[in-house]
């Protein structure tokens, strides 16, 4: 998969590549508007990743450009401001996801595999030892029973399930469930009650989401 990473602050710009690259995407760095004009008319890309604030343009203004030329383009938006404002536009305009800056790489990945799994029902359904989740239909089974989720244990799950045996910090636990819900959290204690119900209705499957103290949780 195709990536335009469109971003000035070439140390940030960077590291998302090297992660996104190992990760197996390829990925172009526009540093401005006219790059990214340069690049997007001579290539195809199947995501797109944008900053609001750029030299010689805006990211909205992109992105009502990329939108324009093909409505379903994926397209991340990301901002260092005080973002309420920005994100209300980007996704008023067709924006898939909004990040405020700084994140963790981890996080950026784990959304740009949820905005793609919106897109593309045939890869809808994941699936870790006895445990399915659908999400097209926000459904969860163990062992062939649904579990009765709420939208925020669901998207806590998602986020384990597309990180299996992976180590995710507490700070991007809580970014992501910050860019999937319409519900705000500054406060781990609470992540960490969700996560604690969330185990109690998986049964005998909730010991796969492991604690690693003093750093965040697993999926193992």
């Amino acid at each position: 998969m195709k990536i335009l990473v469109v971003e000035d602050k070439l140390a940030l710009a960077q590291s998302v590549i090297s992660y996104l690259n190992s990760e197996g995407y390829t990925c172009h760095l526009a540093t401005d508007a006219y790059e990214f004009e340069d690049f997007f008319s001579k290539h195809q890309y199947q995501f797109f990743i944008l900053d609001v604030m750029l030299p010689f343009g805006d990211g909205l203004s992109l992105l009502k450009h990329i939108k324009t030329a093909d409505a379903d383009a994926p397209v991340m938006m990301i901002s260092a401001k005080d973002a309420h404002d920005d994100r209300a536009k980007a996704l008023a305009l067709g924006a898939d996801g909004f990040l405020t800056k700084p994140f963790h790489l981890s996080t950026l990945s784990t959304q740009i595999r949820e905005i793609l799994l919106q897109k593309s029902p045939r890869t809808a359904l994941l699936t870790y030892k006895e445990i399915e989740l659908n999400n097209m239909e926000k459904s969860v089974k163990i062992l062939g029973v649904e579990l009765d989720l709420t939208f925020t244990e669901f998207a806590l799950l998602r986020f384990l399930m597309l990180n299996p045996n992976k180590v995710i910090p507490k700070n991007a636990v809580i970014e992501n469930l910050n860019a999937q819900t319409a519900l705000y959290f500054n406060n781990f204690e609470i992540v960490a009650a969700h996560l604690h119900q969330l185990r109690q209705k998986m049964g005998t499957a909730g010991k796969y989401v492991q604690t690693v103290y003093g750093i965040g949780f697993k999926l193992s």
